[in-house]
């Protein structure tokens, strides 16, 4: 963390780097916790989700995301945004070159994001945050309007699938003891599924992008039979806390 930033991707490599990559922790099996509220708050090209998968599968660490997303309200009751957007998003420079350019889309952001003009501060004191009508557009984080989460970021799900890990989605804070009870099953239990997913035909989902595979599986042991639901209200700790449990699949 760098000021009020959380730079969750620079964190991991530098925890990887620092608490795994010793030759003495070689041969022992090795497992990374990450707590987060919300994506990344930079966009910065030598840490990213891809550097953090290659790095730990050097090093032969599964890693376990825990992503609380609690509801903060985007807009006042006029459409008028709350919150700025930090500049560093956006107008950040590596090597004097920008870390992002211009959008047209929002095919060209990440899942969370929206191809839109940045909300600044306001040009006189006391007033709110304003737009500039006149600047670009750039890939900006974007809360739902109606329950003001970004909702299950698809760079987690993608690091704990490759990592052998998991990634634990709360929507309220009441809901993060329940969930992280079971981490420790997880990661003792963890389980593997091969699917062949070539009959699927969804022309809507785009490269690197995710399926949400719905079922149920059935497990009989000694006589007992135990089914789960994968699906996307899954077991709720609270009315509010519905957590989606189908399978995520990339394409």
């Amino acid at each position: 963390i760098t000021g009020t930033r959380s730079n969750v991707f620079m964190a991991m490599n530098h925890v990887l780097e620092t608490g795994f990559a010793p030759a003495e922790f070689a041969q022992h099996e090795k497992t990374l916790v990450m707590f987060v509220d919300g994506p990344d708050d930079l966009r910065l090209p030598q840490h990213n989700a891809a550097s953090v998968i290659s790095r730990a599968a050097e090093l032969g660490v599964r890693i376990f995301i825990v992503h609380l997303d609690a509801s903060q309200v985007p807009t006042t009751m006029a459409g008028t945004p709350v919150h700025r957007d930090d500049p560093r998003y956006w107008n950040e420079r590596v090597d004097g070159a920008p870390i992002q350019d211009p959008c047209a889309s929002d095919s060209e952001c990440k899942n969370f994001e929206r191809c839109r003009v940045p909300i600044g501060y306001s040009s006189t004191p006391q007033a709110p945050v304003e737009i500039n009508p006149g600047g670009n557009t750039y890939c900006m984080p974007e809360r739902d309007p109606k329950n003001g989460r970004f909702g299950p970021i698809n760079e987690y799900s993608r690091i704990a699938c490759e990592t052998d890990g998991g990634y634990i989605y709360v929507k309220e804070g009441s809901g993060i003891r329940p969930r992280m009870q079971w981490l420790p099953f997880s990661m003792d239990g963890l389980w593997k599924v091969d699917t062949i997913v070539d009959v699927l035909q969804n022309r809507n989902v785009e490269p690197d992008d995710t399926y949400h595979f719905q079922t149920t599986m059935s497990v009989t042991l000694g006589g007992t039979q135990r089914s789960y639901d994968f699906s996307q209200s899954g077991e709720p700790i609270s009315v509010d806390d519905g957590a989606d449990t189908r399978a995520v699949l990339f394409n």
